[in-house]
């Protein structure tokens, strides 16, 4: 997979001159999304996405930042999930992140992947965000499992305080909380039973915010990622908190 091509906005690059986080980065956007359209169980057909191409038969991804790497999921036309690589545009653009309706009024906050799922049982069309941040890094080994880094978790944390939802067409335009969980994604190792009984793991029935080992190959450690998203699929909003 990481052998074929790759377009960003500042370019076309061969895999030898991108640096392998990025690789890396790219990689768990494309399993995210591979993972979300299973779960849902719909065909390519109902992907509506700008970044994926046919080049003289040669699969490749053209990824963008915000709208340009915009995927939406669709069921018999409606949507039921919308997934975006990298949204922030900029470091000065500050006022939102590419999403419509989400702001941050602060400092500039850059989740990697940014997950909104459509939840109609409380209210139509509301989406409730999810983030995905790619670290191409290991903290450590606890009882033979990986650990992520520290510094990961708590921009997560941050990015839960920071982001929130501006409804445009309200006259009040009182900002709320928007962002409902957050998950570092990271290249770690353990048995898949050690690693669902991990601080990073436990934590995700707590707070909402854990991490998950992602790595090529390694099916186990996957499929705890696919069971969670599974769980966010199928949990109406209102038992959601």
């Amino acid at each position: 997979l990481l052998r074929r091509a790759y377009s960003l906005n500042d370019g076309i690059y061969r895999l030898q001159s991108k640096d392998i986080a990025t690789l890396y980065e790219i990689w768990c956007f494309i399993e995210v999304s591979h993972i979300v359209r299973n779960q849902l169980g719909i065909s390519m057909e109902d992907m509506e996405h700008r970044n994926r191409m046919e080049m003289n038969g040669v699969f490749t991804w053209e990824l963008g930042k915000g709208e340009h790497s915009r995927i939406l999921f669709r069921k018999d036309g409606v949507e039921l999930a919308e997934l975006v690589y990298n949204p922030k545009h900029t470091d000065k653009d500050n006022e939102n992140i590419s999403m419509e309706n989400l702001v941050v009024p602060t400092v500039p906050q850059k989740p990697d992947i940014v997950l909104q799922l459509r939840k109609d049982d409380v209210q139509k069309g509301m989406k409730m965000t999810y983030l995905f941040d790619a670290k191409y890094r290991i903290d450590g080994n606890v009882k033979g499992v990986d650990t992520p880094p520290d510094d990961a978790i708590n921009q997560m944390h941050r990015y839960r305080d920071a982001i929130y939802y501006k409804d445009n067409q309200n006259a009040d335009g009182k900002l709320k909380k928007e962002v409902i969980g957050g998950y570092i994604l990271f290249p770690g190792n353990g048995d898949p039973l050690e690693v669902a009984k991990a601080k990073f793991q436990q934590s995700l029935d707590e707070v909402n915010i854990g991490a998950f080992p992602l790595r090529p190959n390694d099916k186990d450690n996957r499929r705890l990622l696919e069971e969670f998203i599974q769980k966010l699929i199928g949990s109406s909003a209102s038992k959601i908190r």
